[in-house]
Order: structure tokens, then sequence, then C-alpha cells
């Protein structure tokens, strides 16, 4: 869902830039969103990662590392 918001903050944010900055390229940086774009493609990548490593995770582990967990939640 954060990939999909940021995504379509990115689409309107480069749009209105577009439309502002009369084709100067510097005026278009000045008026981008630029901490929104860093934060875009850091989803992004961490999506591919996601999608790299699919099927690759140890489930009896996971299952055995949450009842640990659980049994020292259940004892406090």
């Amino acid at each position: 869902m954060l990939l999909i918001g940021h995504g379509s903050l990115c689409l309107i944010d480069v749009g209105d830039a577009a439309l502002r900055s009369s084709g100067n390229m510097l005026q278009f940086l000045l008026r981008t969103n630029l901490m929104g774009w860093a934060r875009f493609g850091t989803l992004a990548l961490k999506e591919l990662s996601v999608w790299h490593n699919a099927g690759h995770i140890d489930a009896d582990a996971v299952d055995d590392y949450l009842d640990i967990e659980y049994k020292k939640m259940l004892k406090i």
C-alpha cells in the first residue's frame, strides 16, 4: 500500500513540477519532492527484494521462533 501511495504522490508531483517549471530543468528539480522520490525508490527496492527472496524462508524455523516467543509472553 505504501508503494502505491508513494507512487501516486510521485506521479502527481512530477506532473505538477513539469507544468510549473515550463521546461526549465532547474525549476523542475526545485519543484520536485526529492524526499518523496527517495522514499518511493526505497520502497520499490524493498518490494523487489521480497519478490526475489519469495519461497526462501524456512517456515519451520519461523514457527519454532514464534512458539518460543509466545511461551515467553505467557510466562509474564
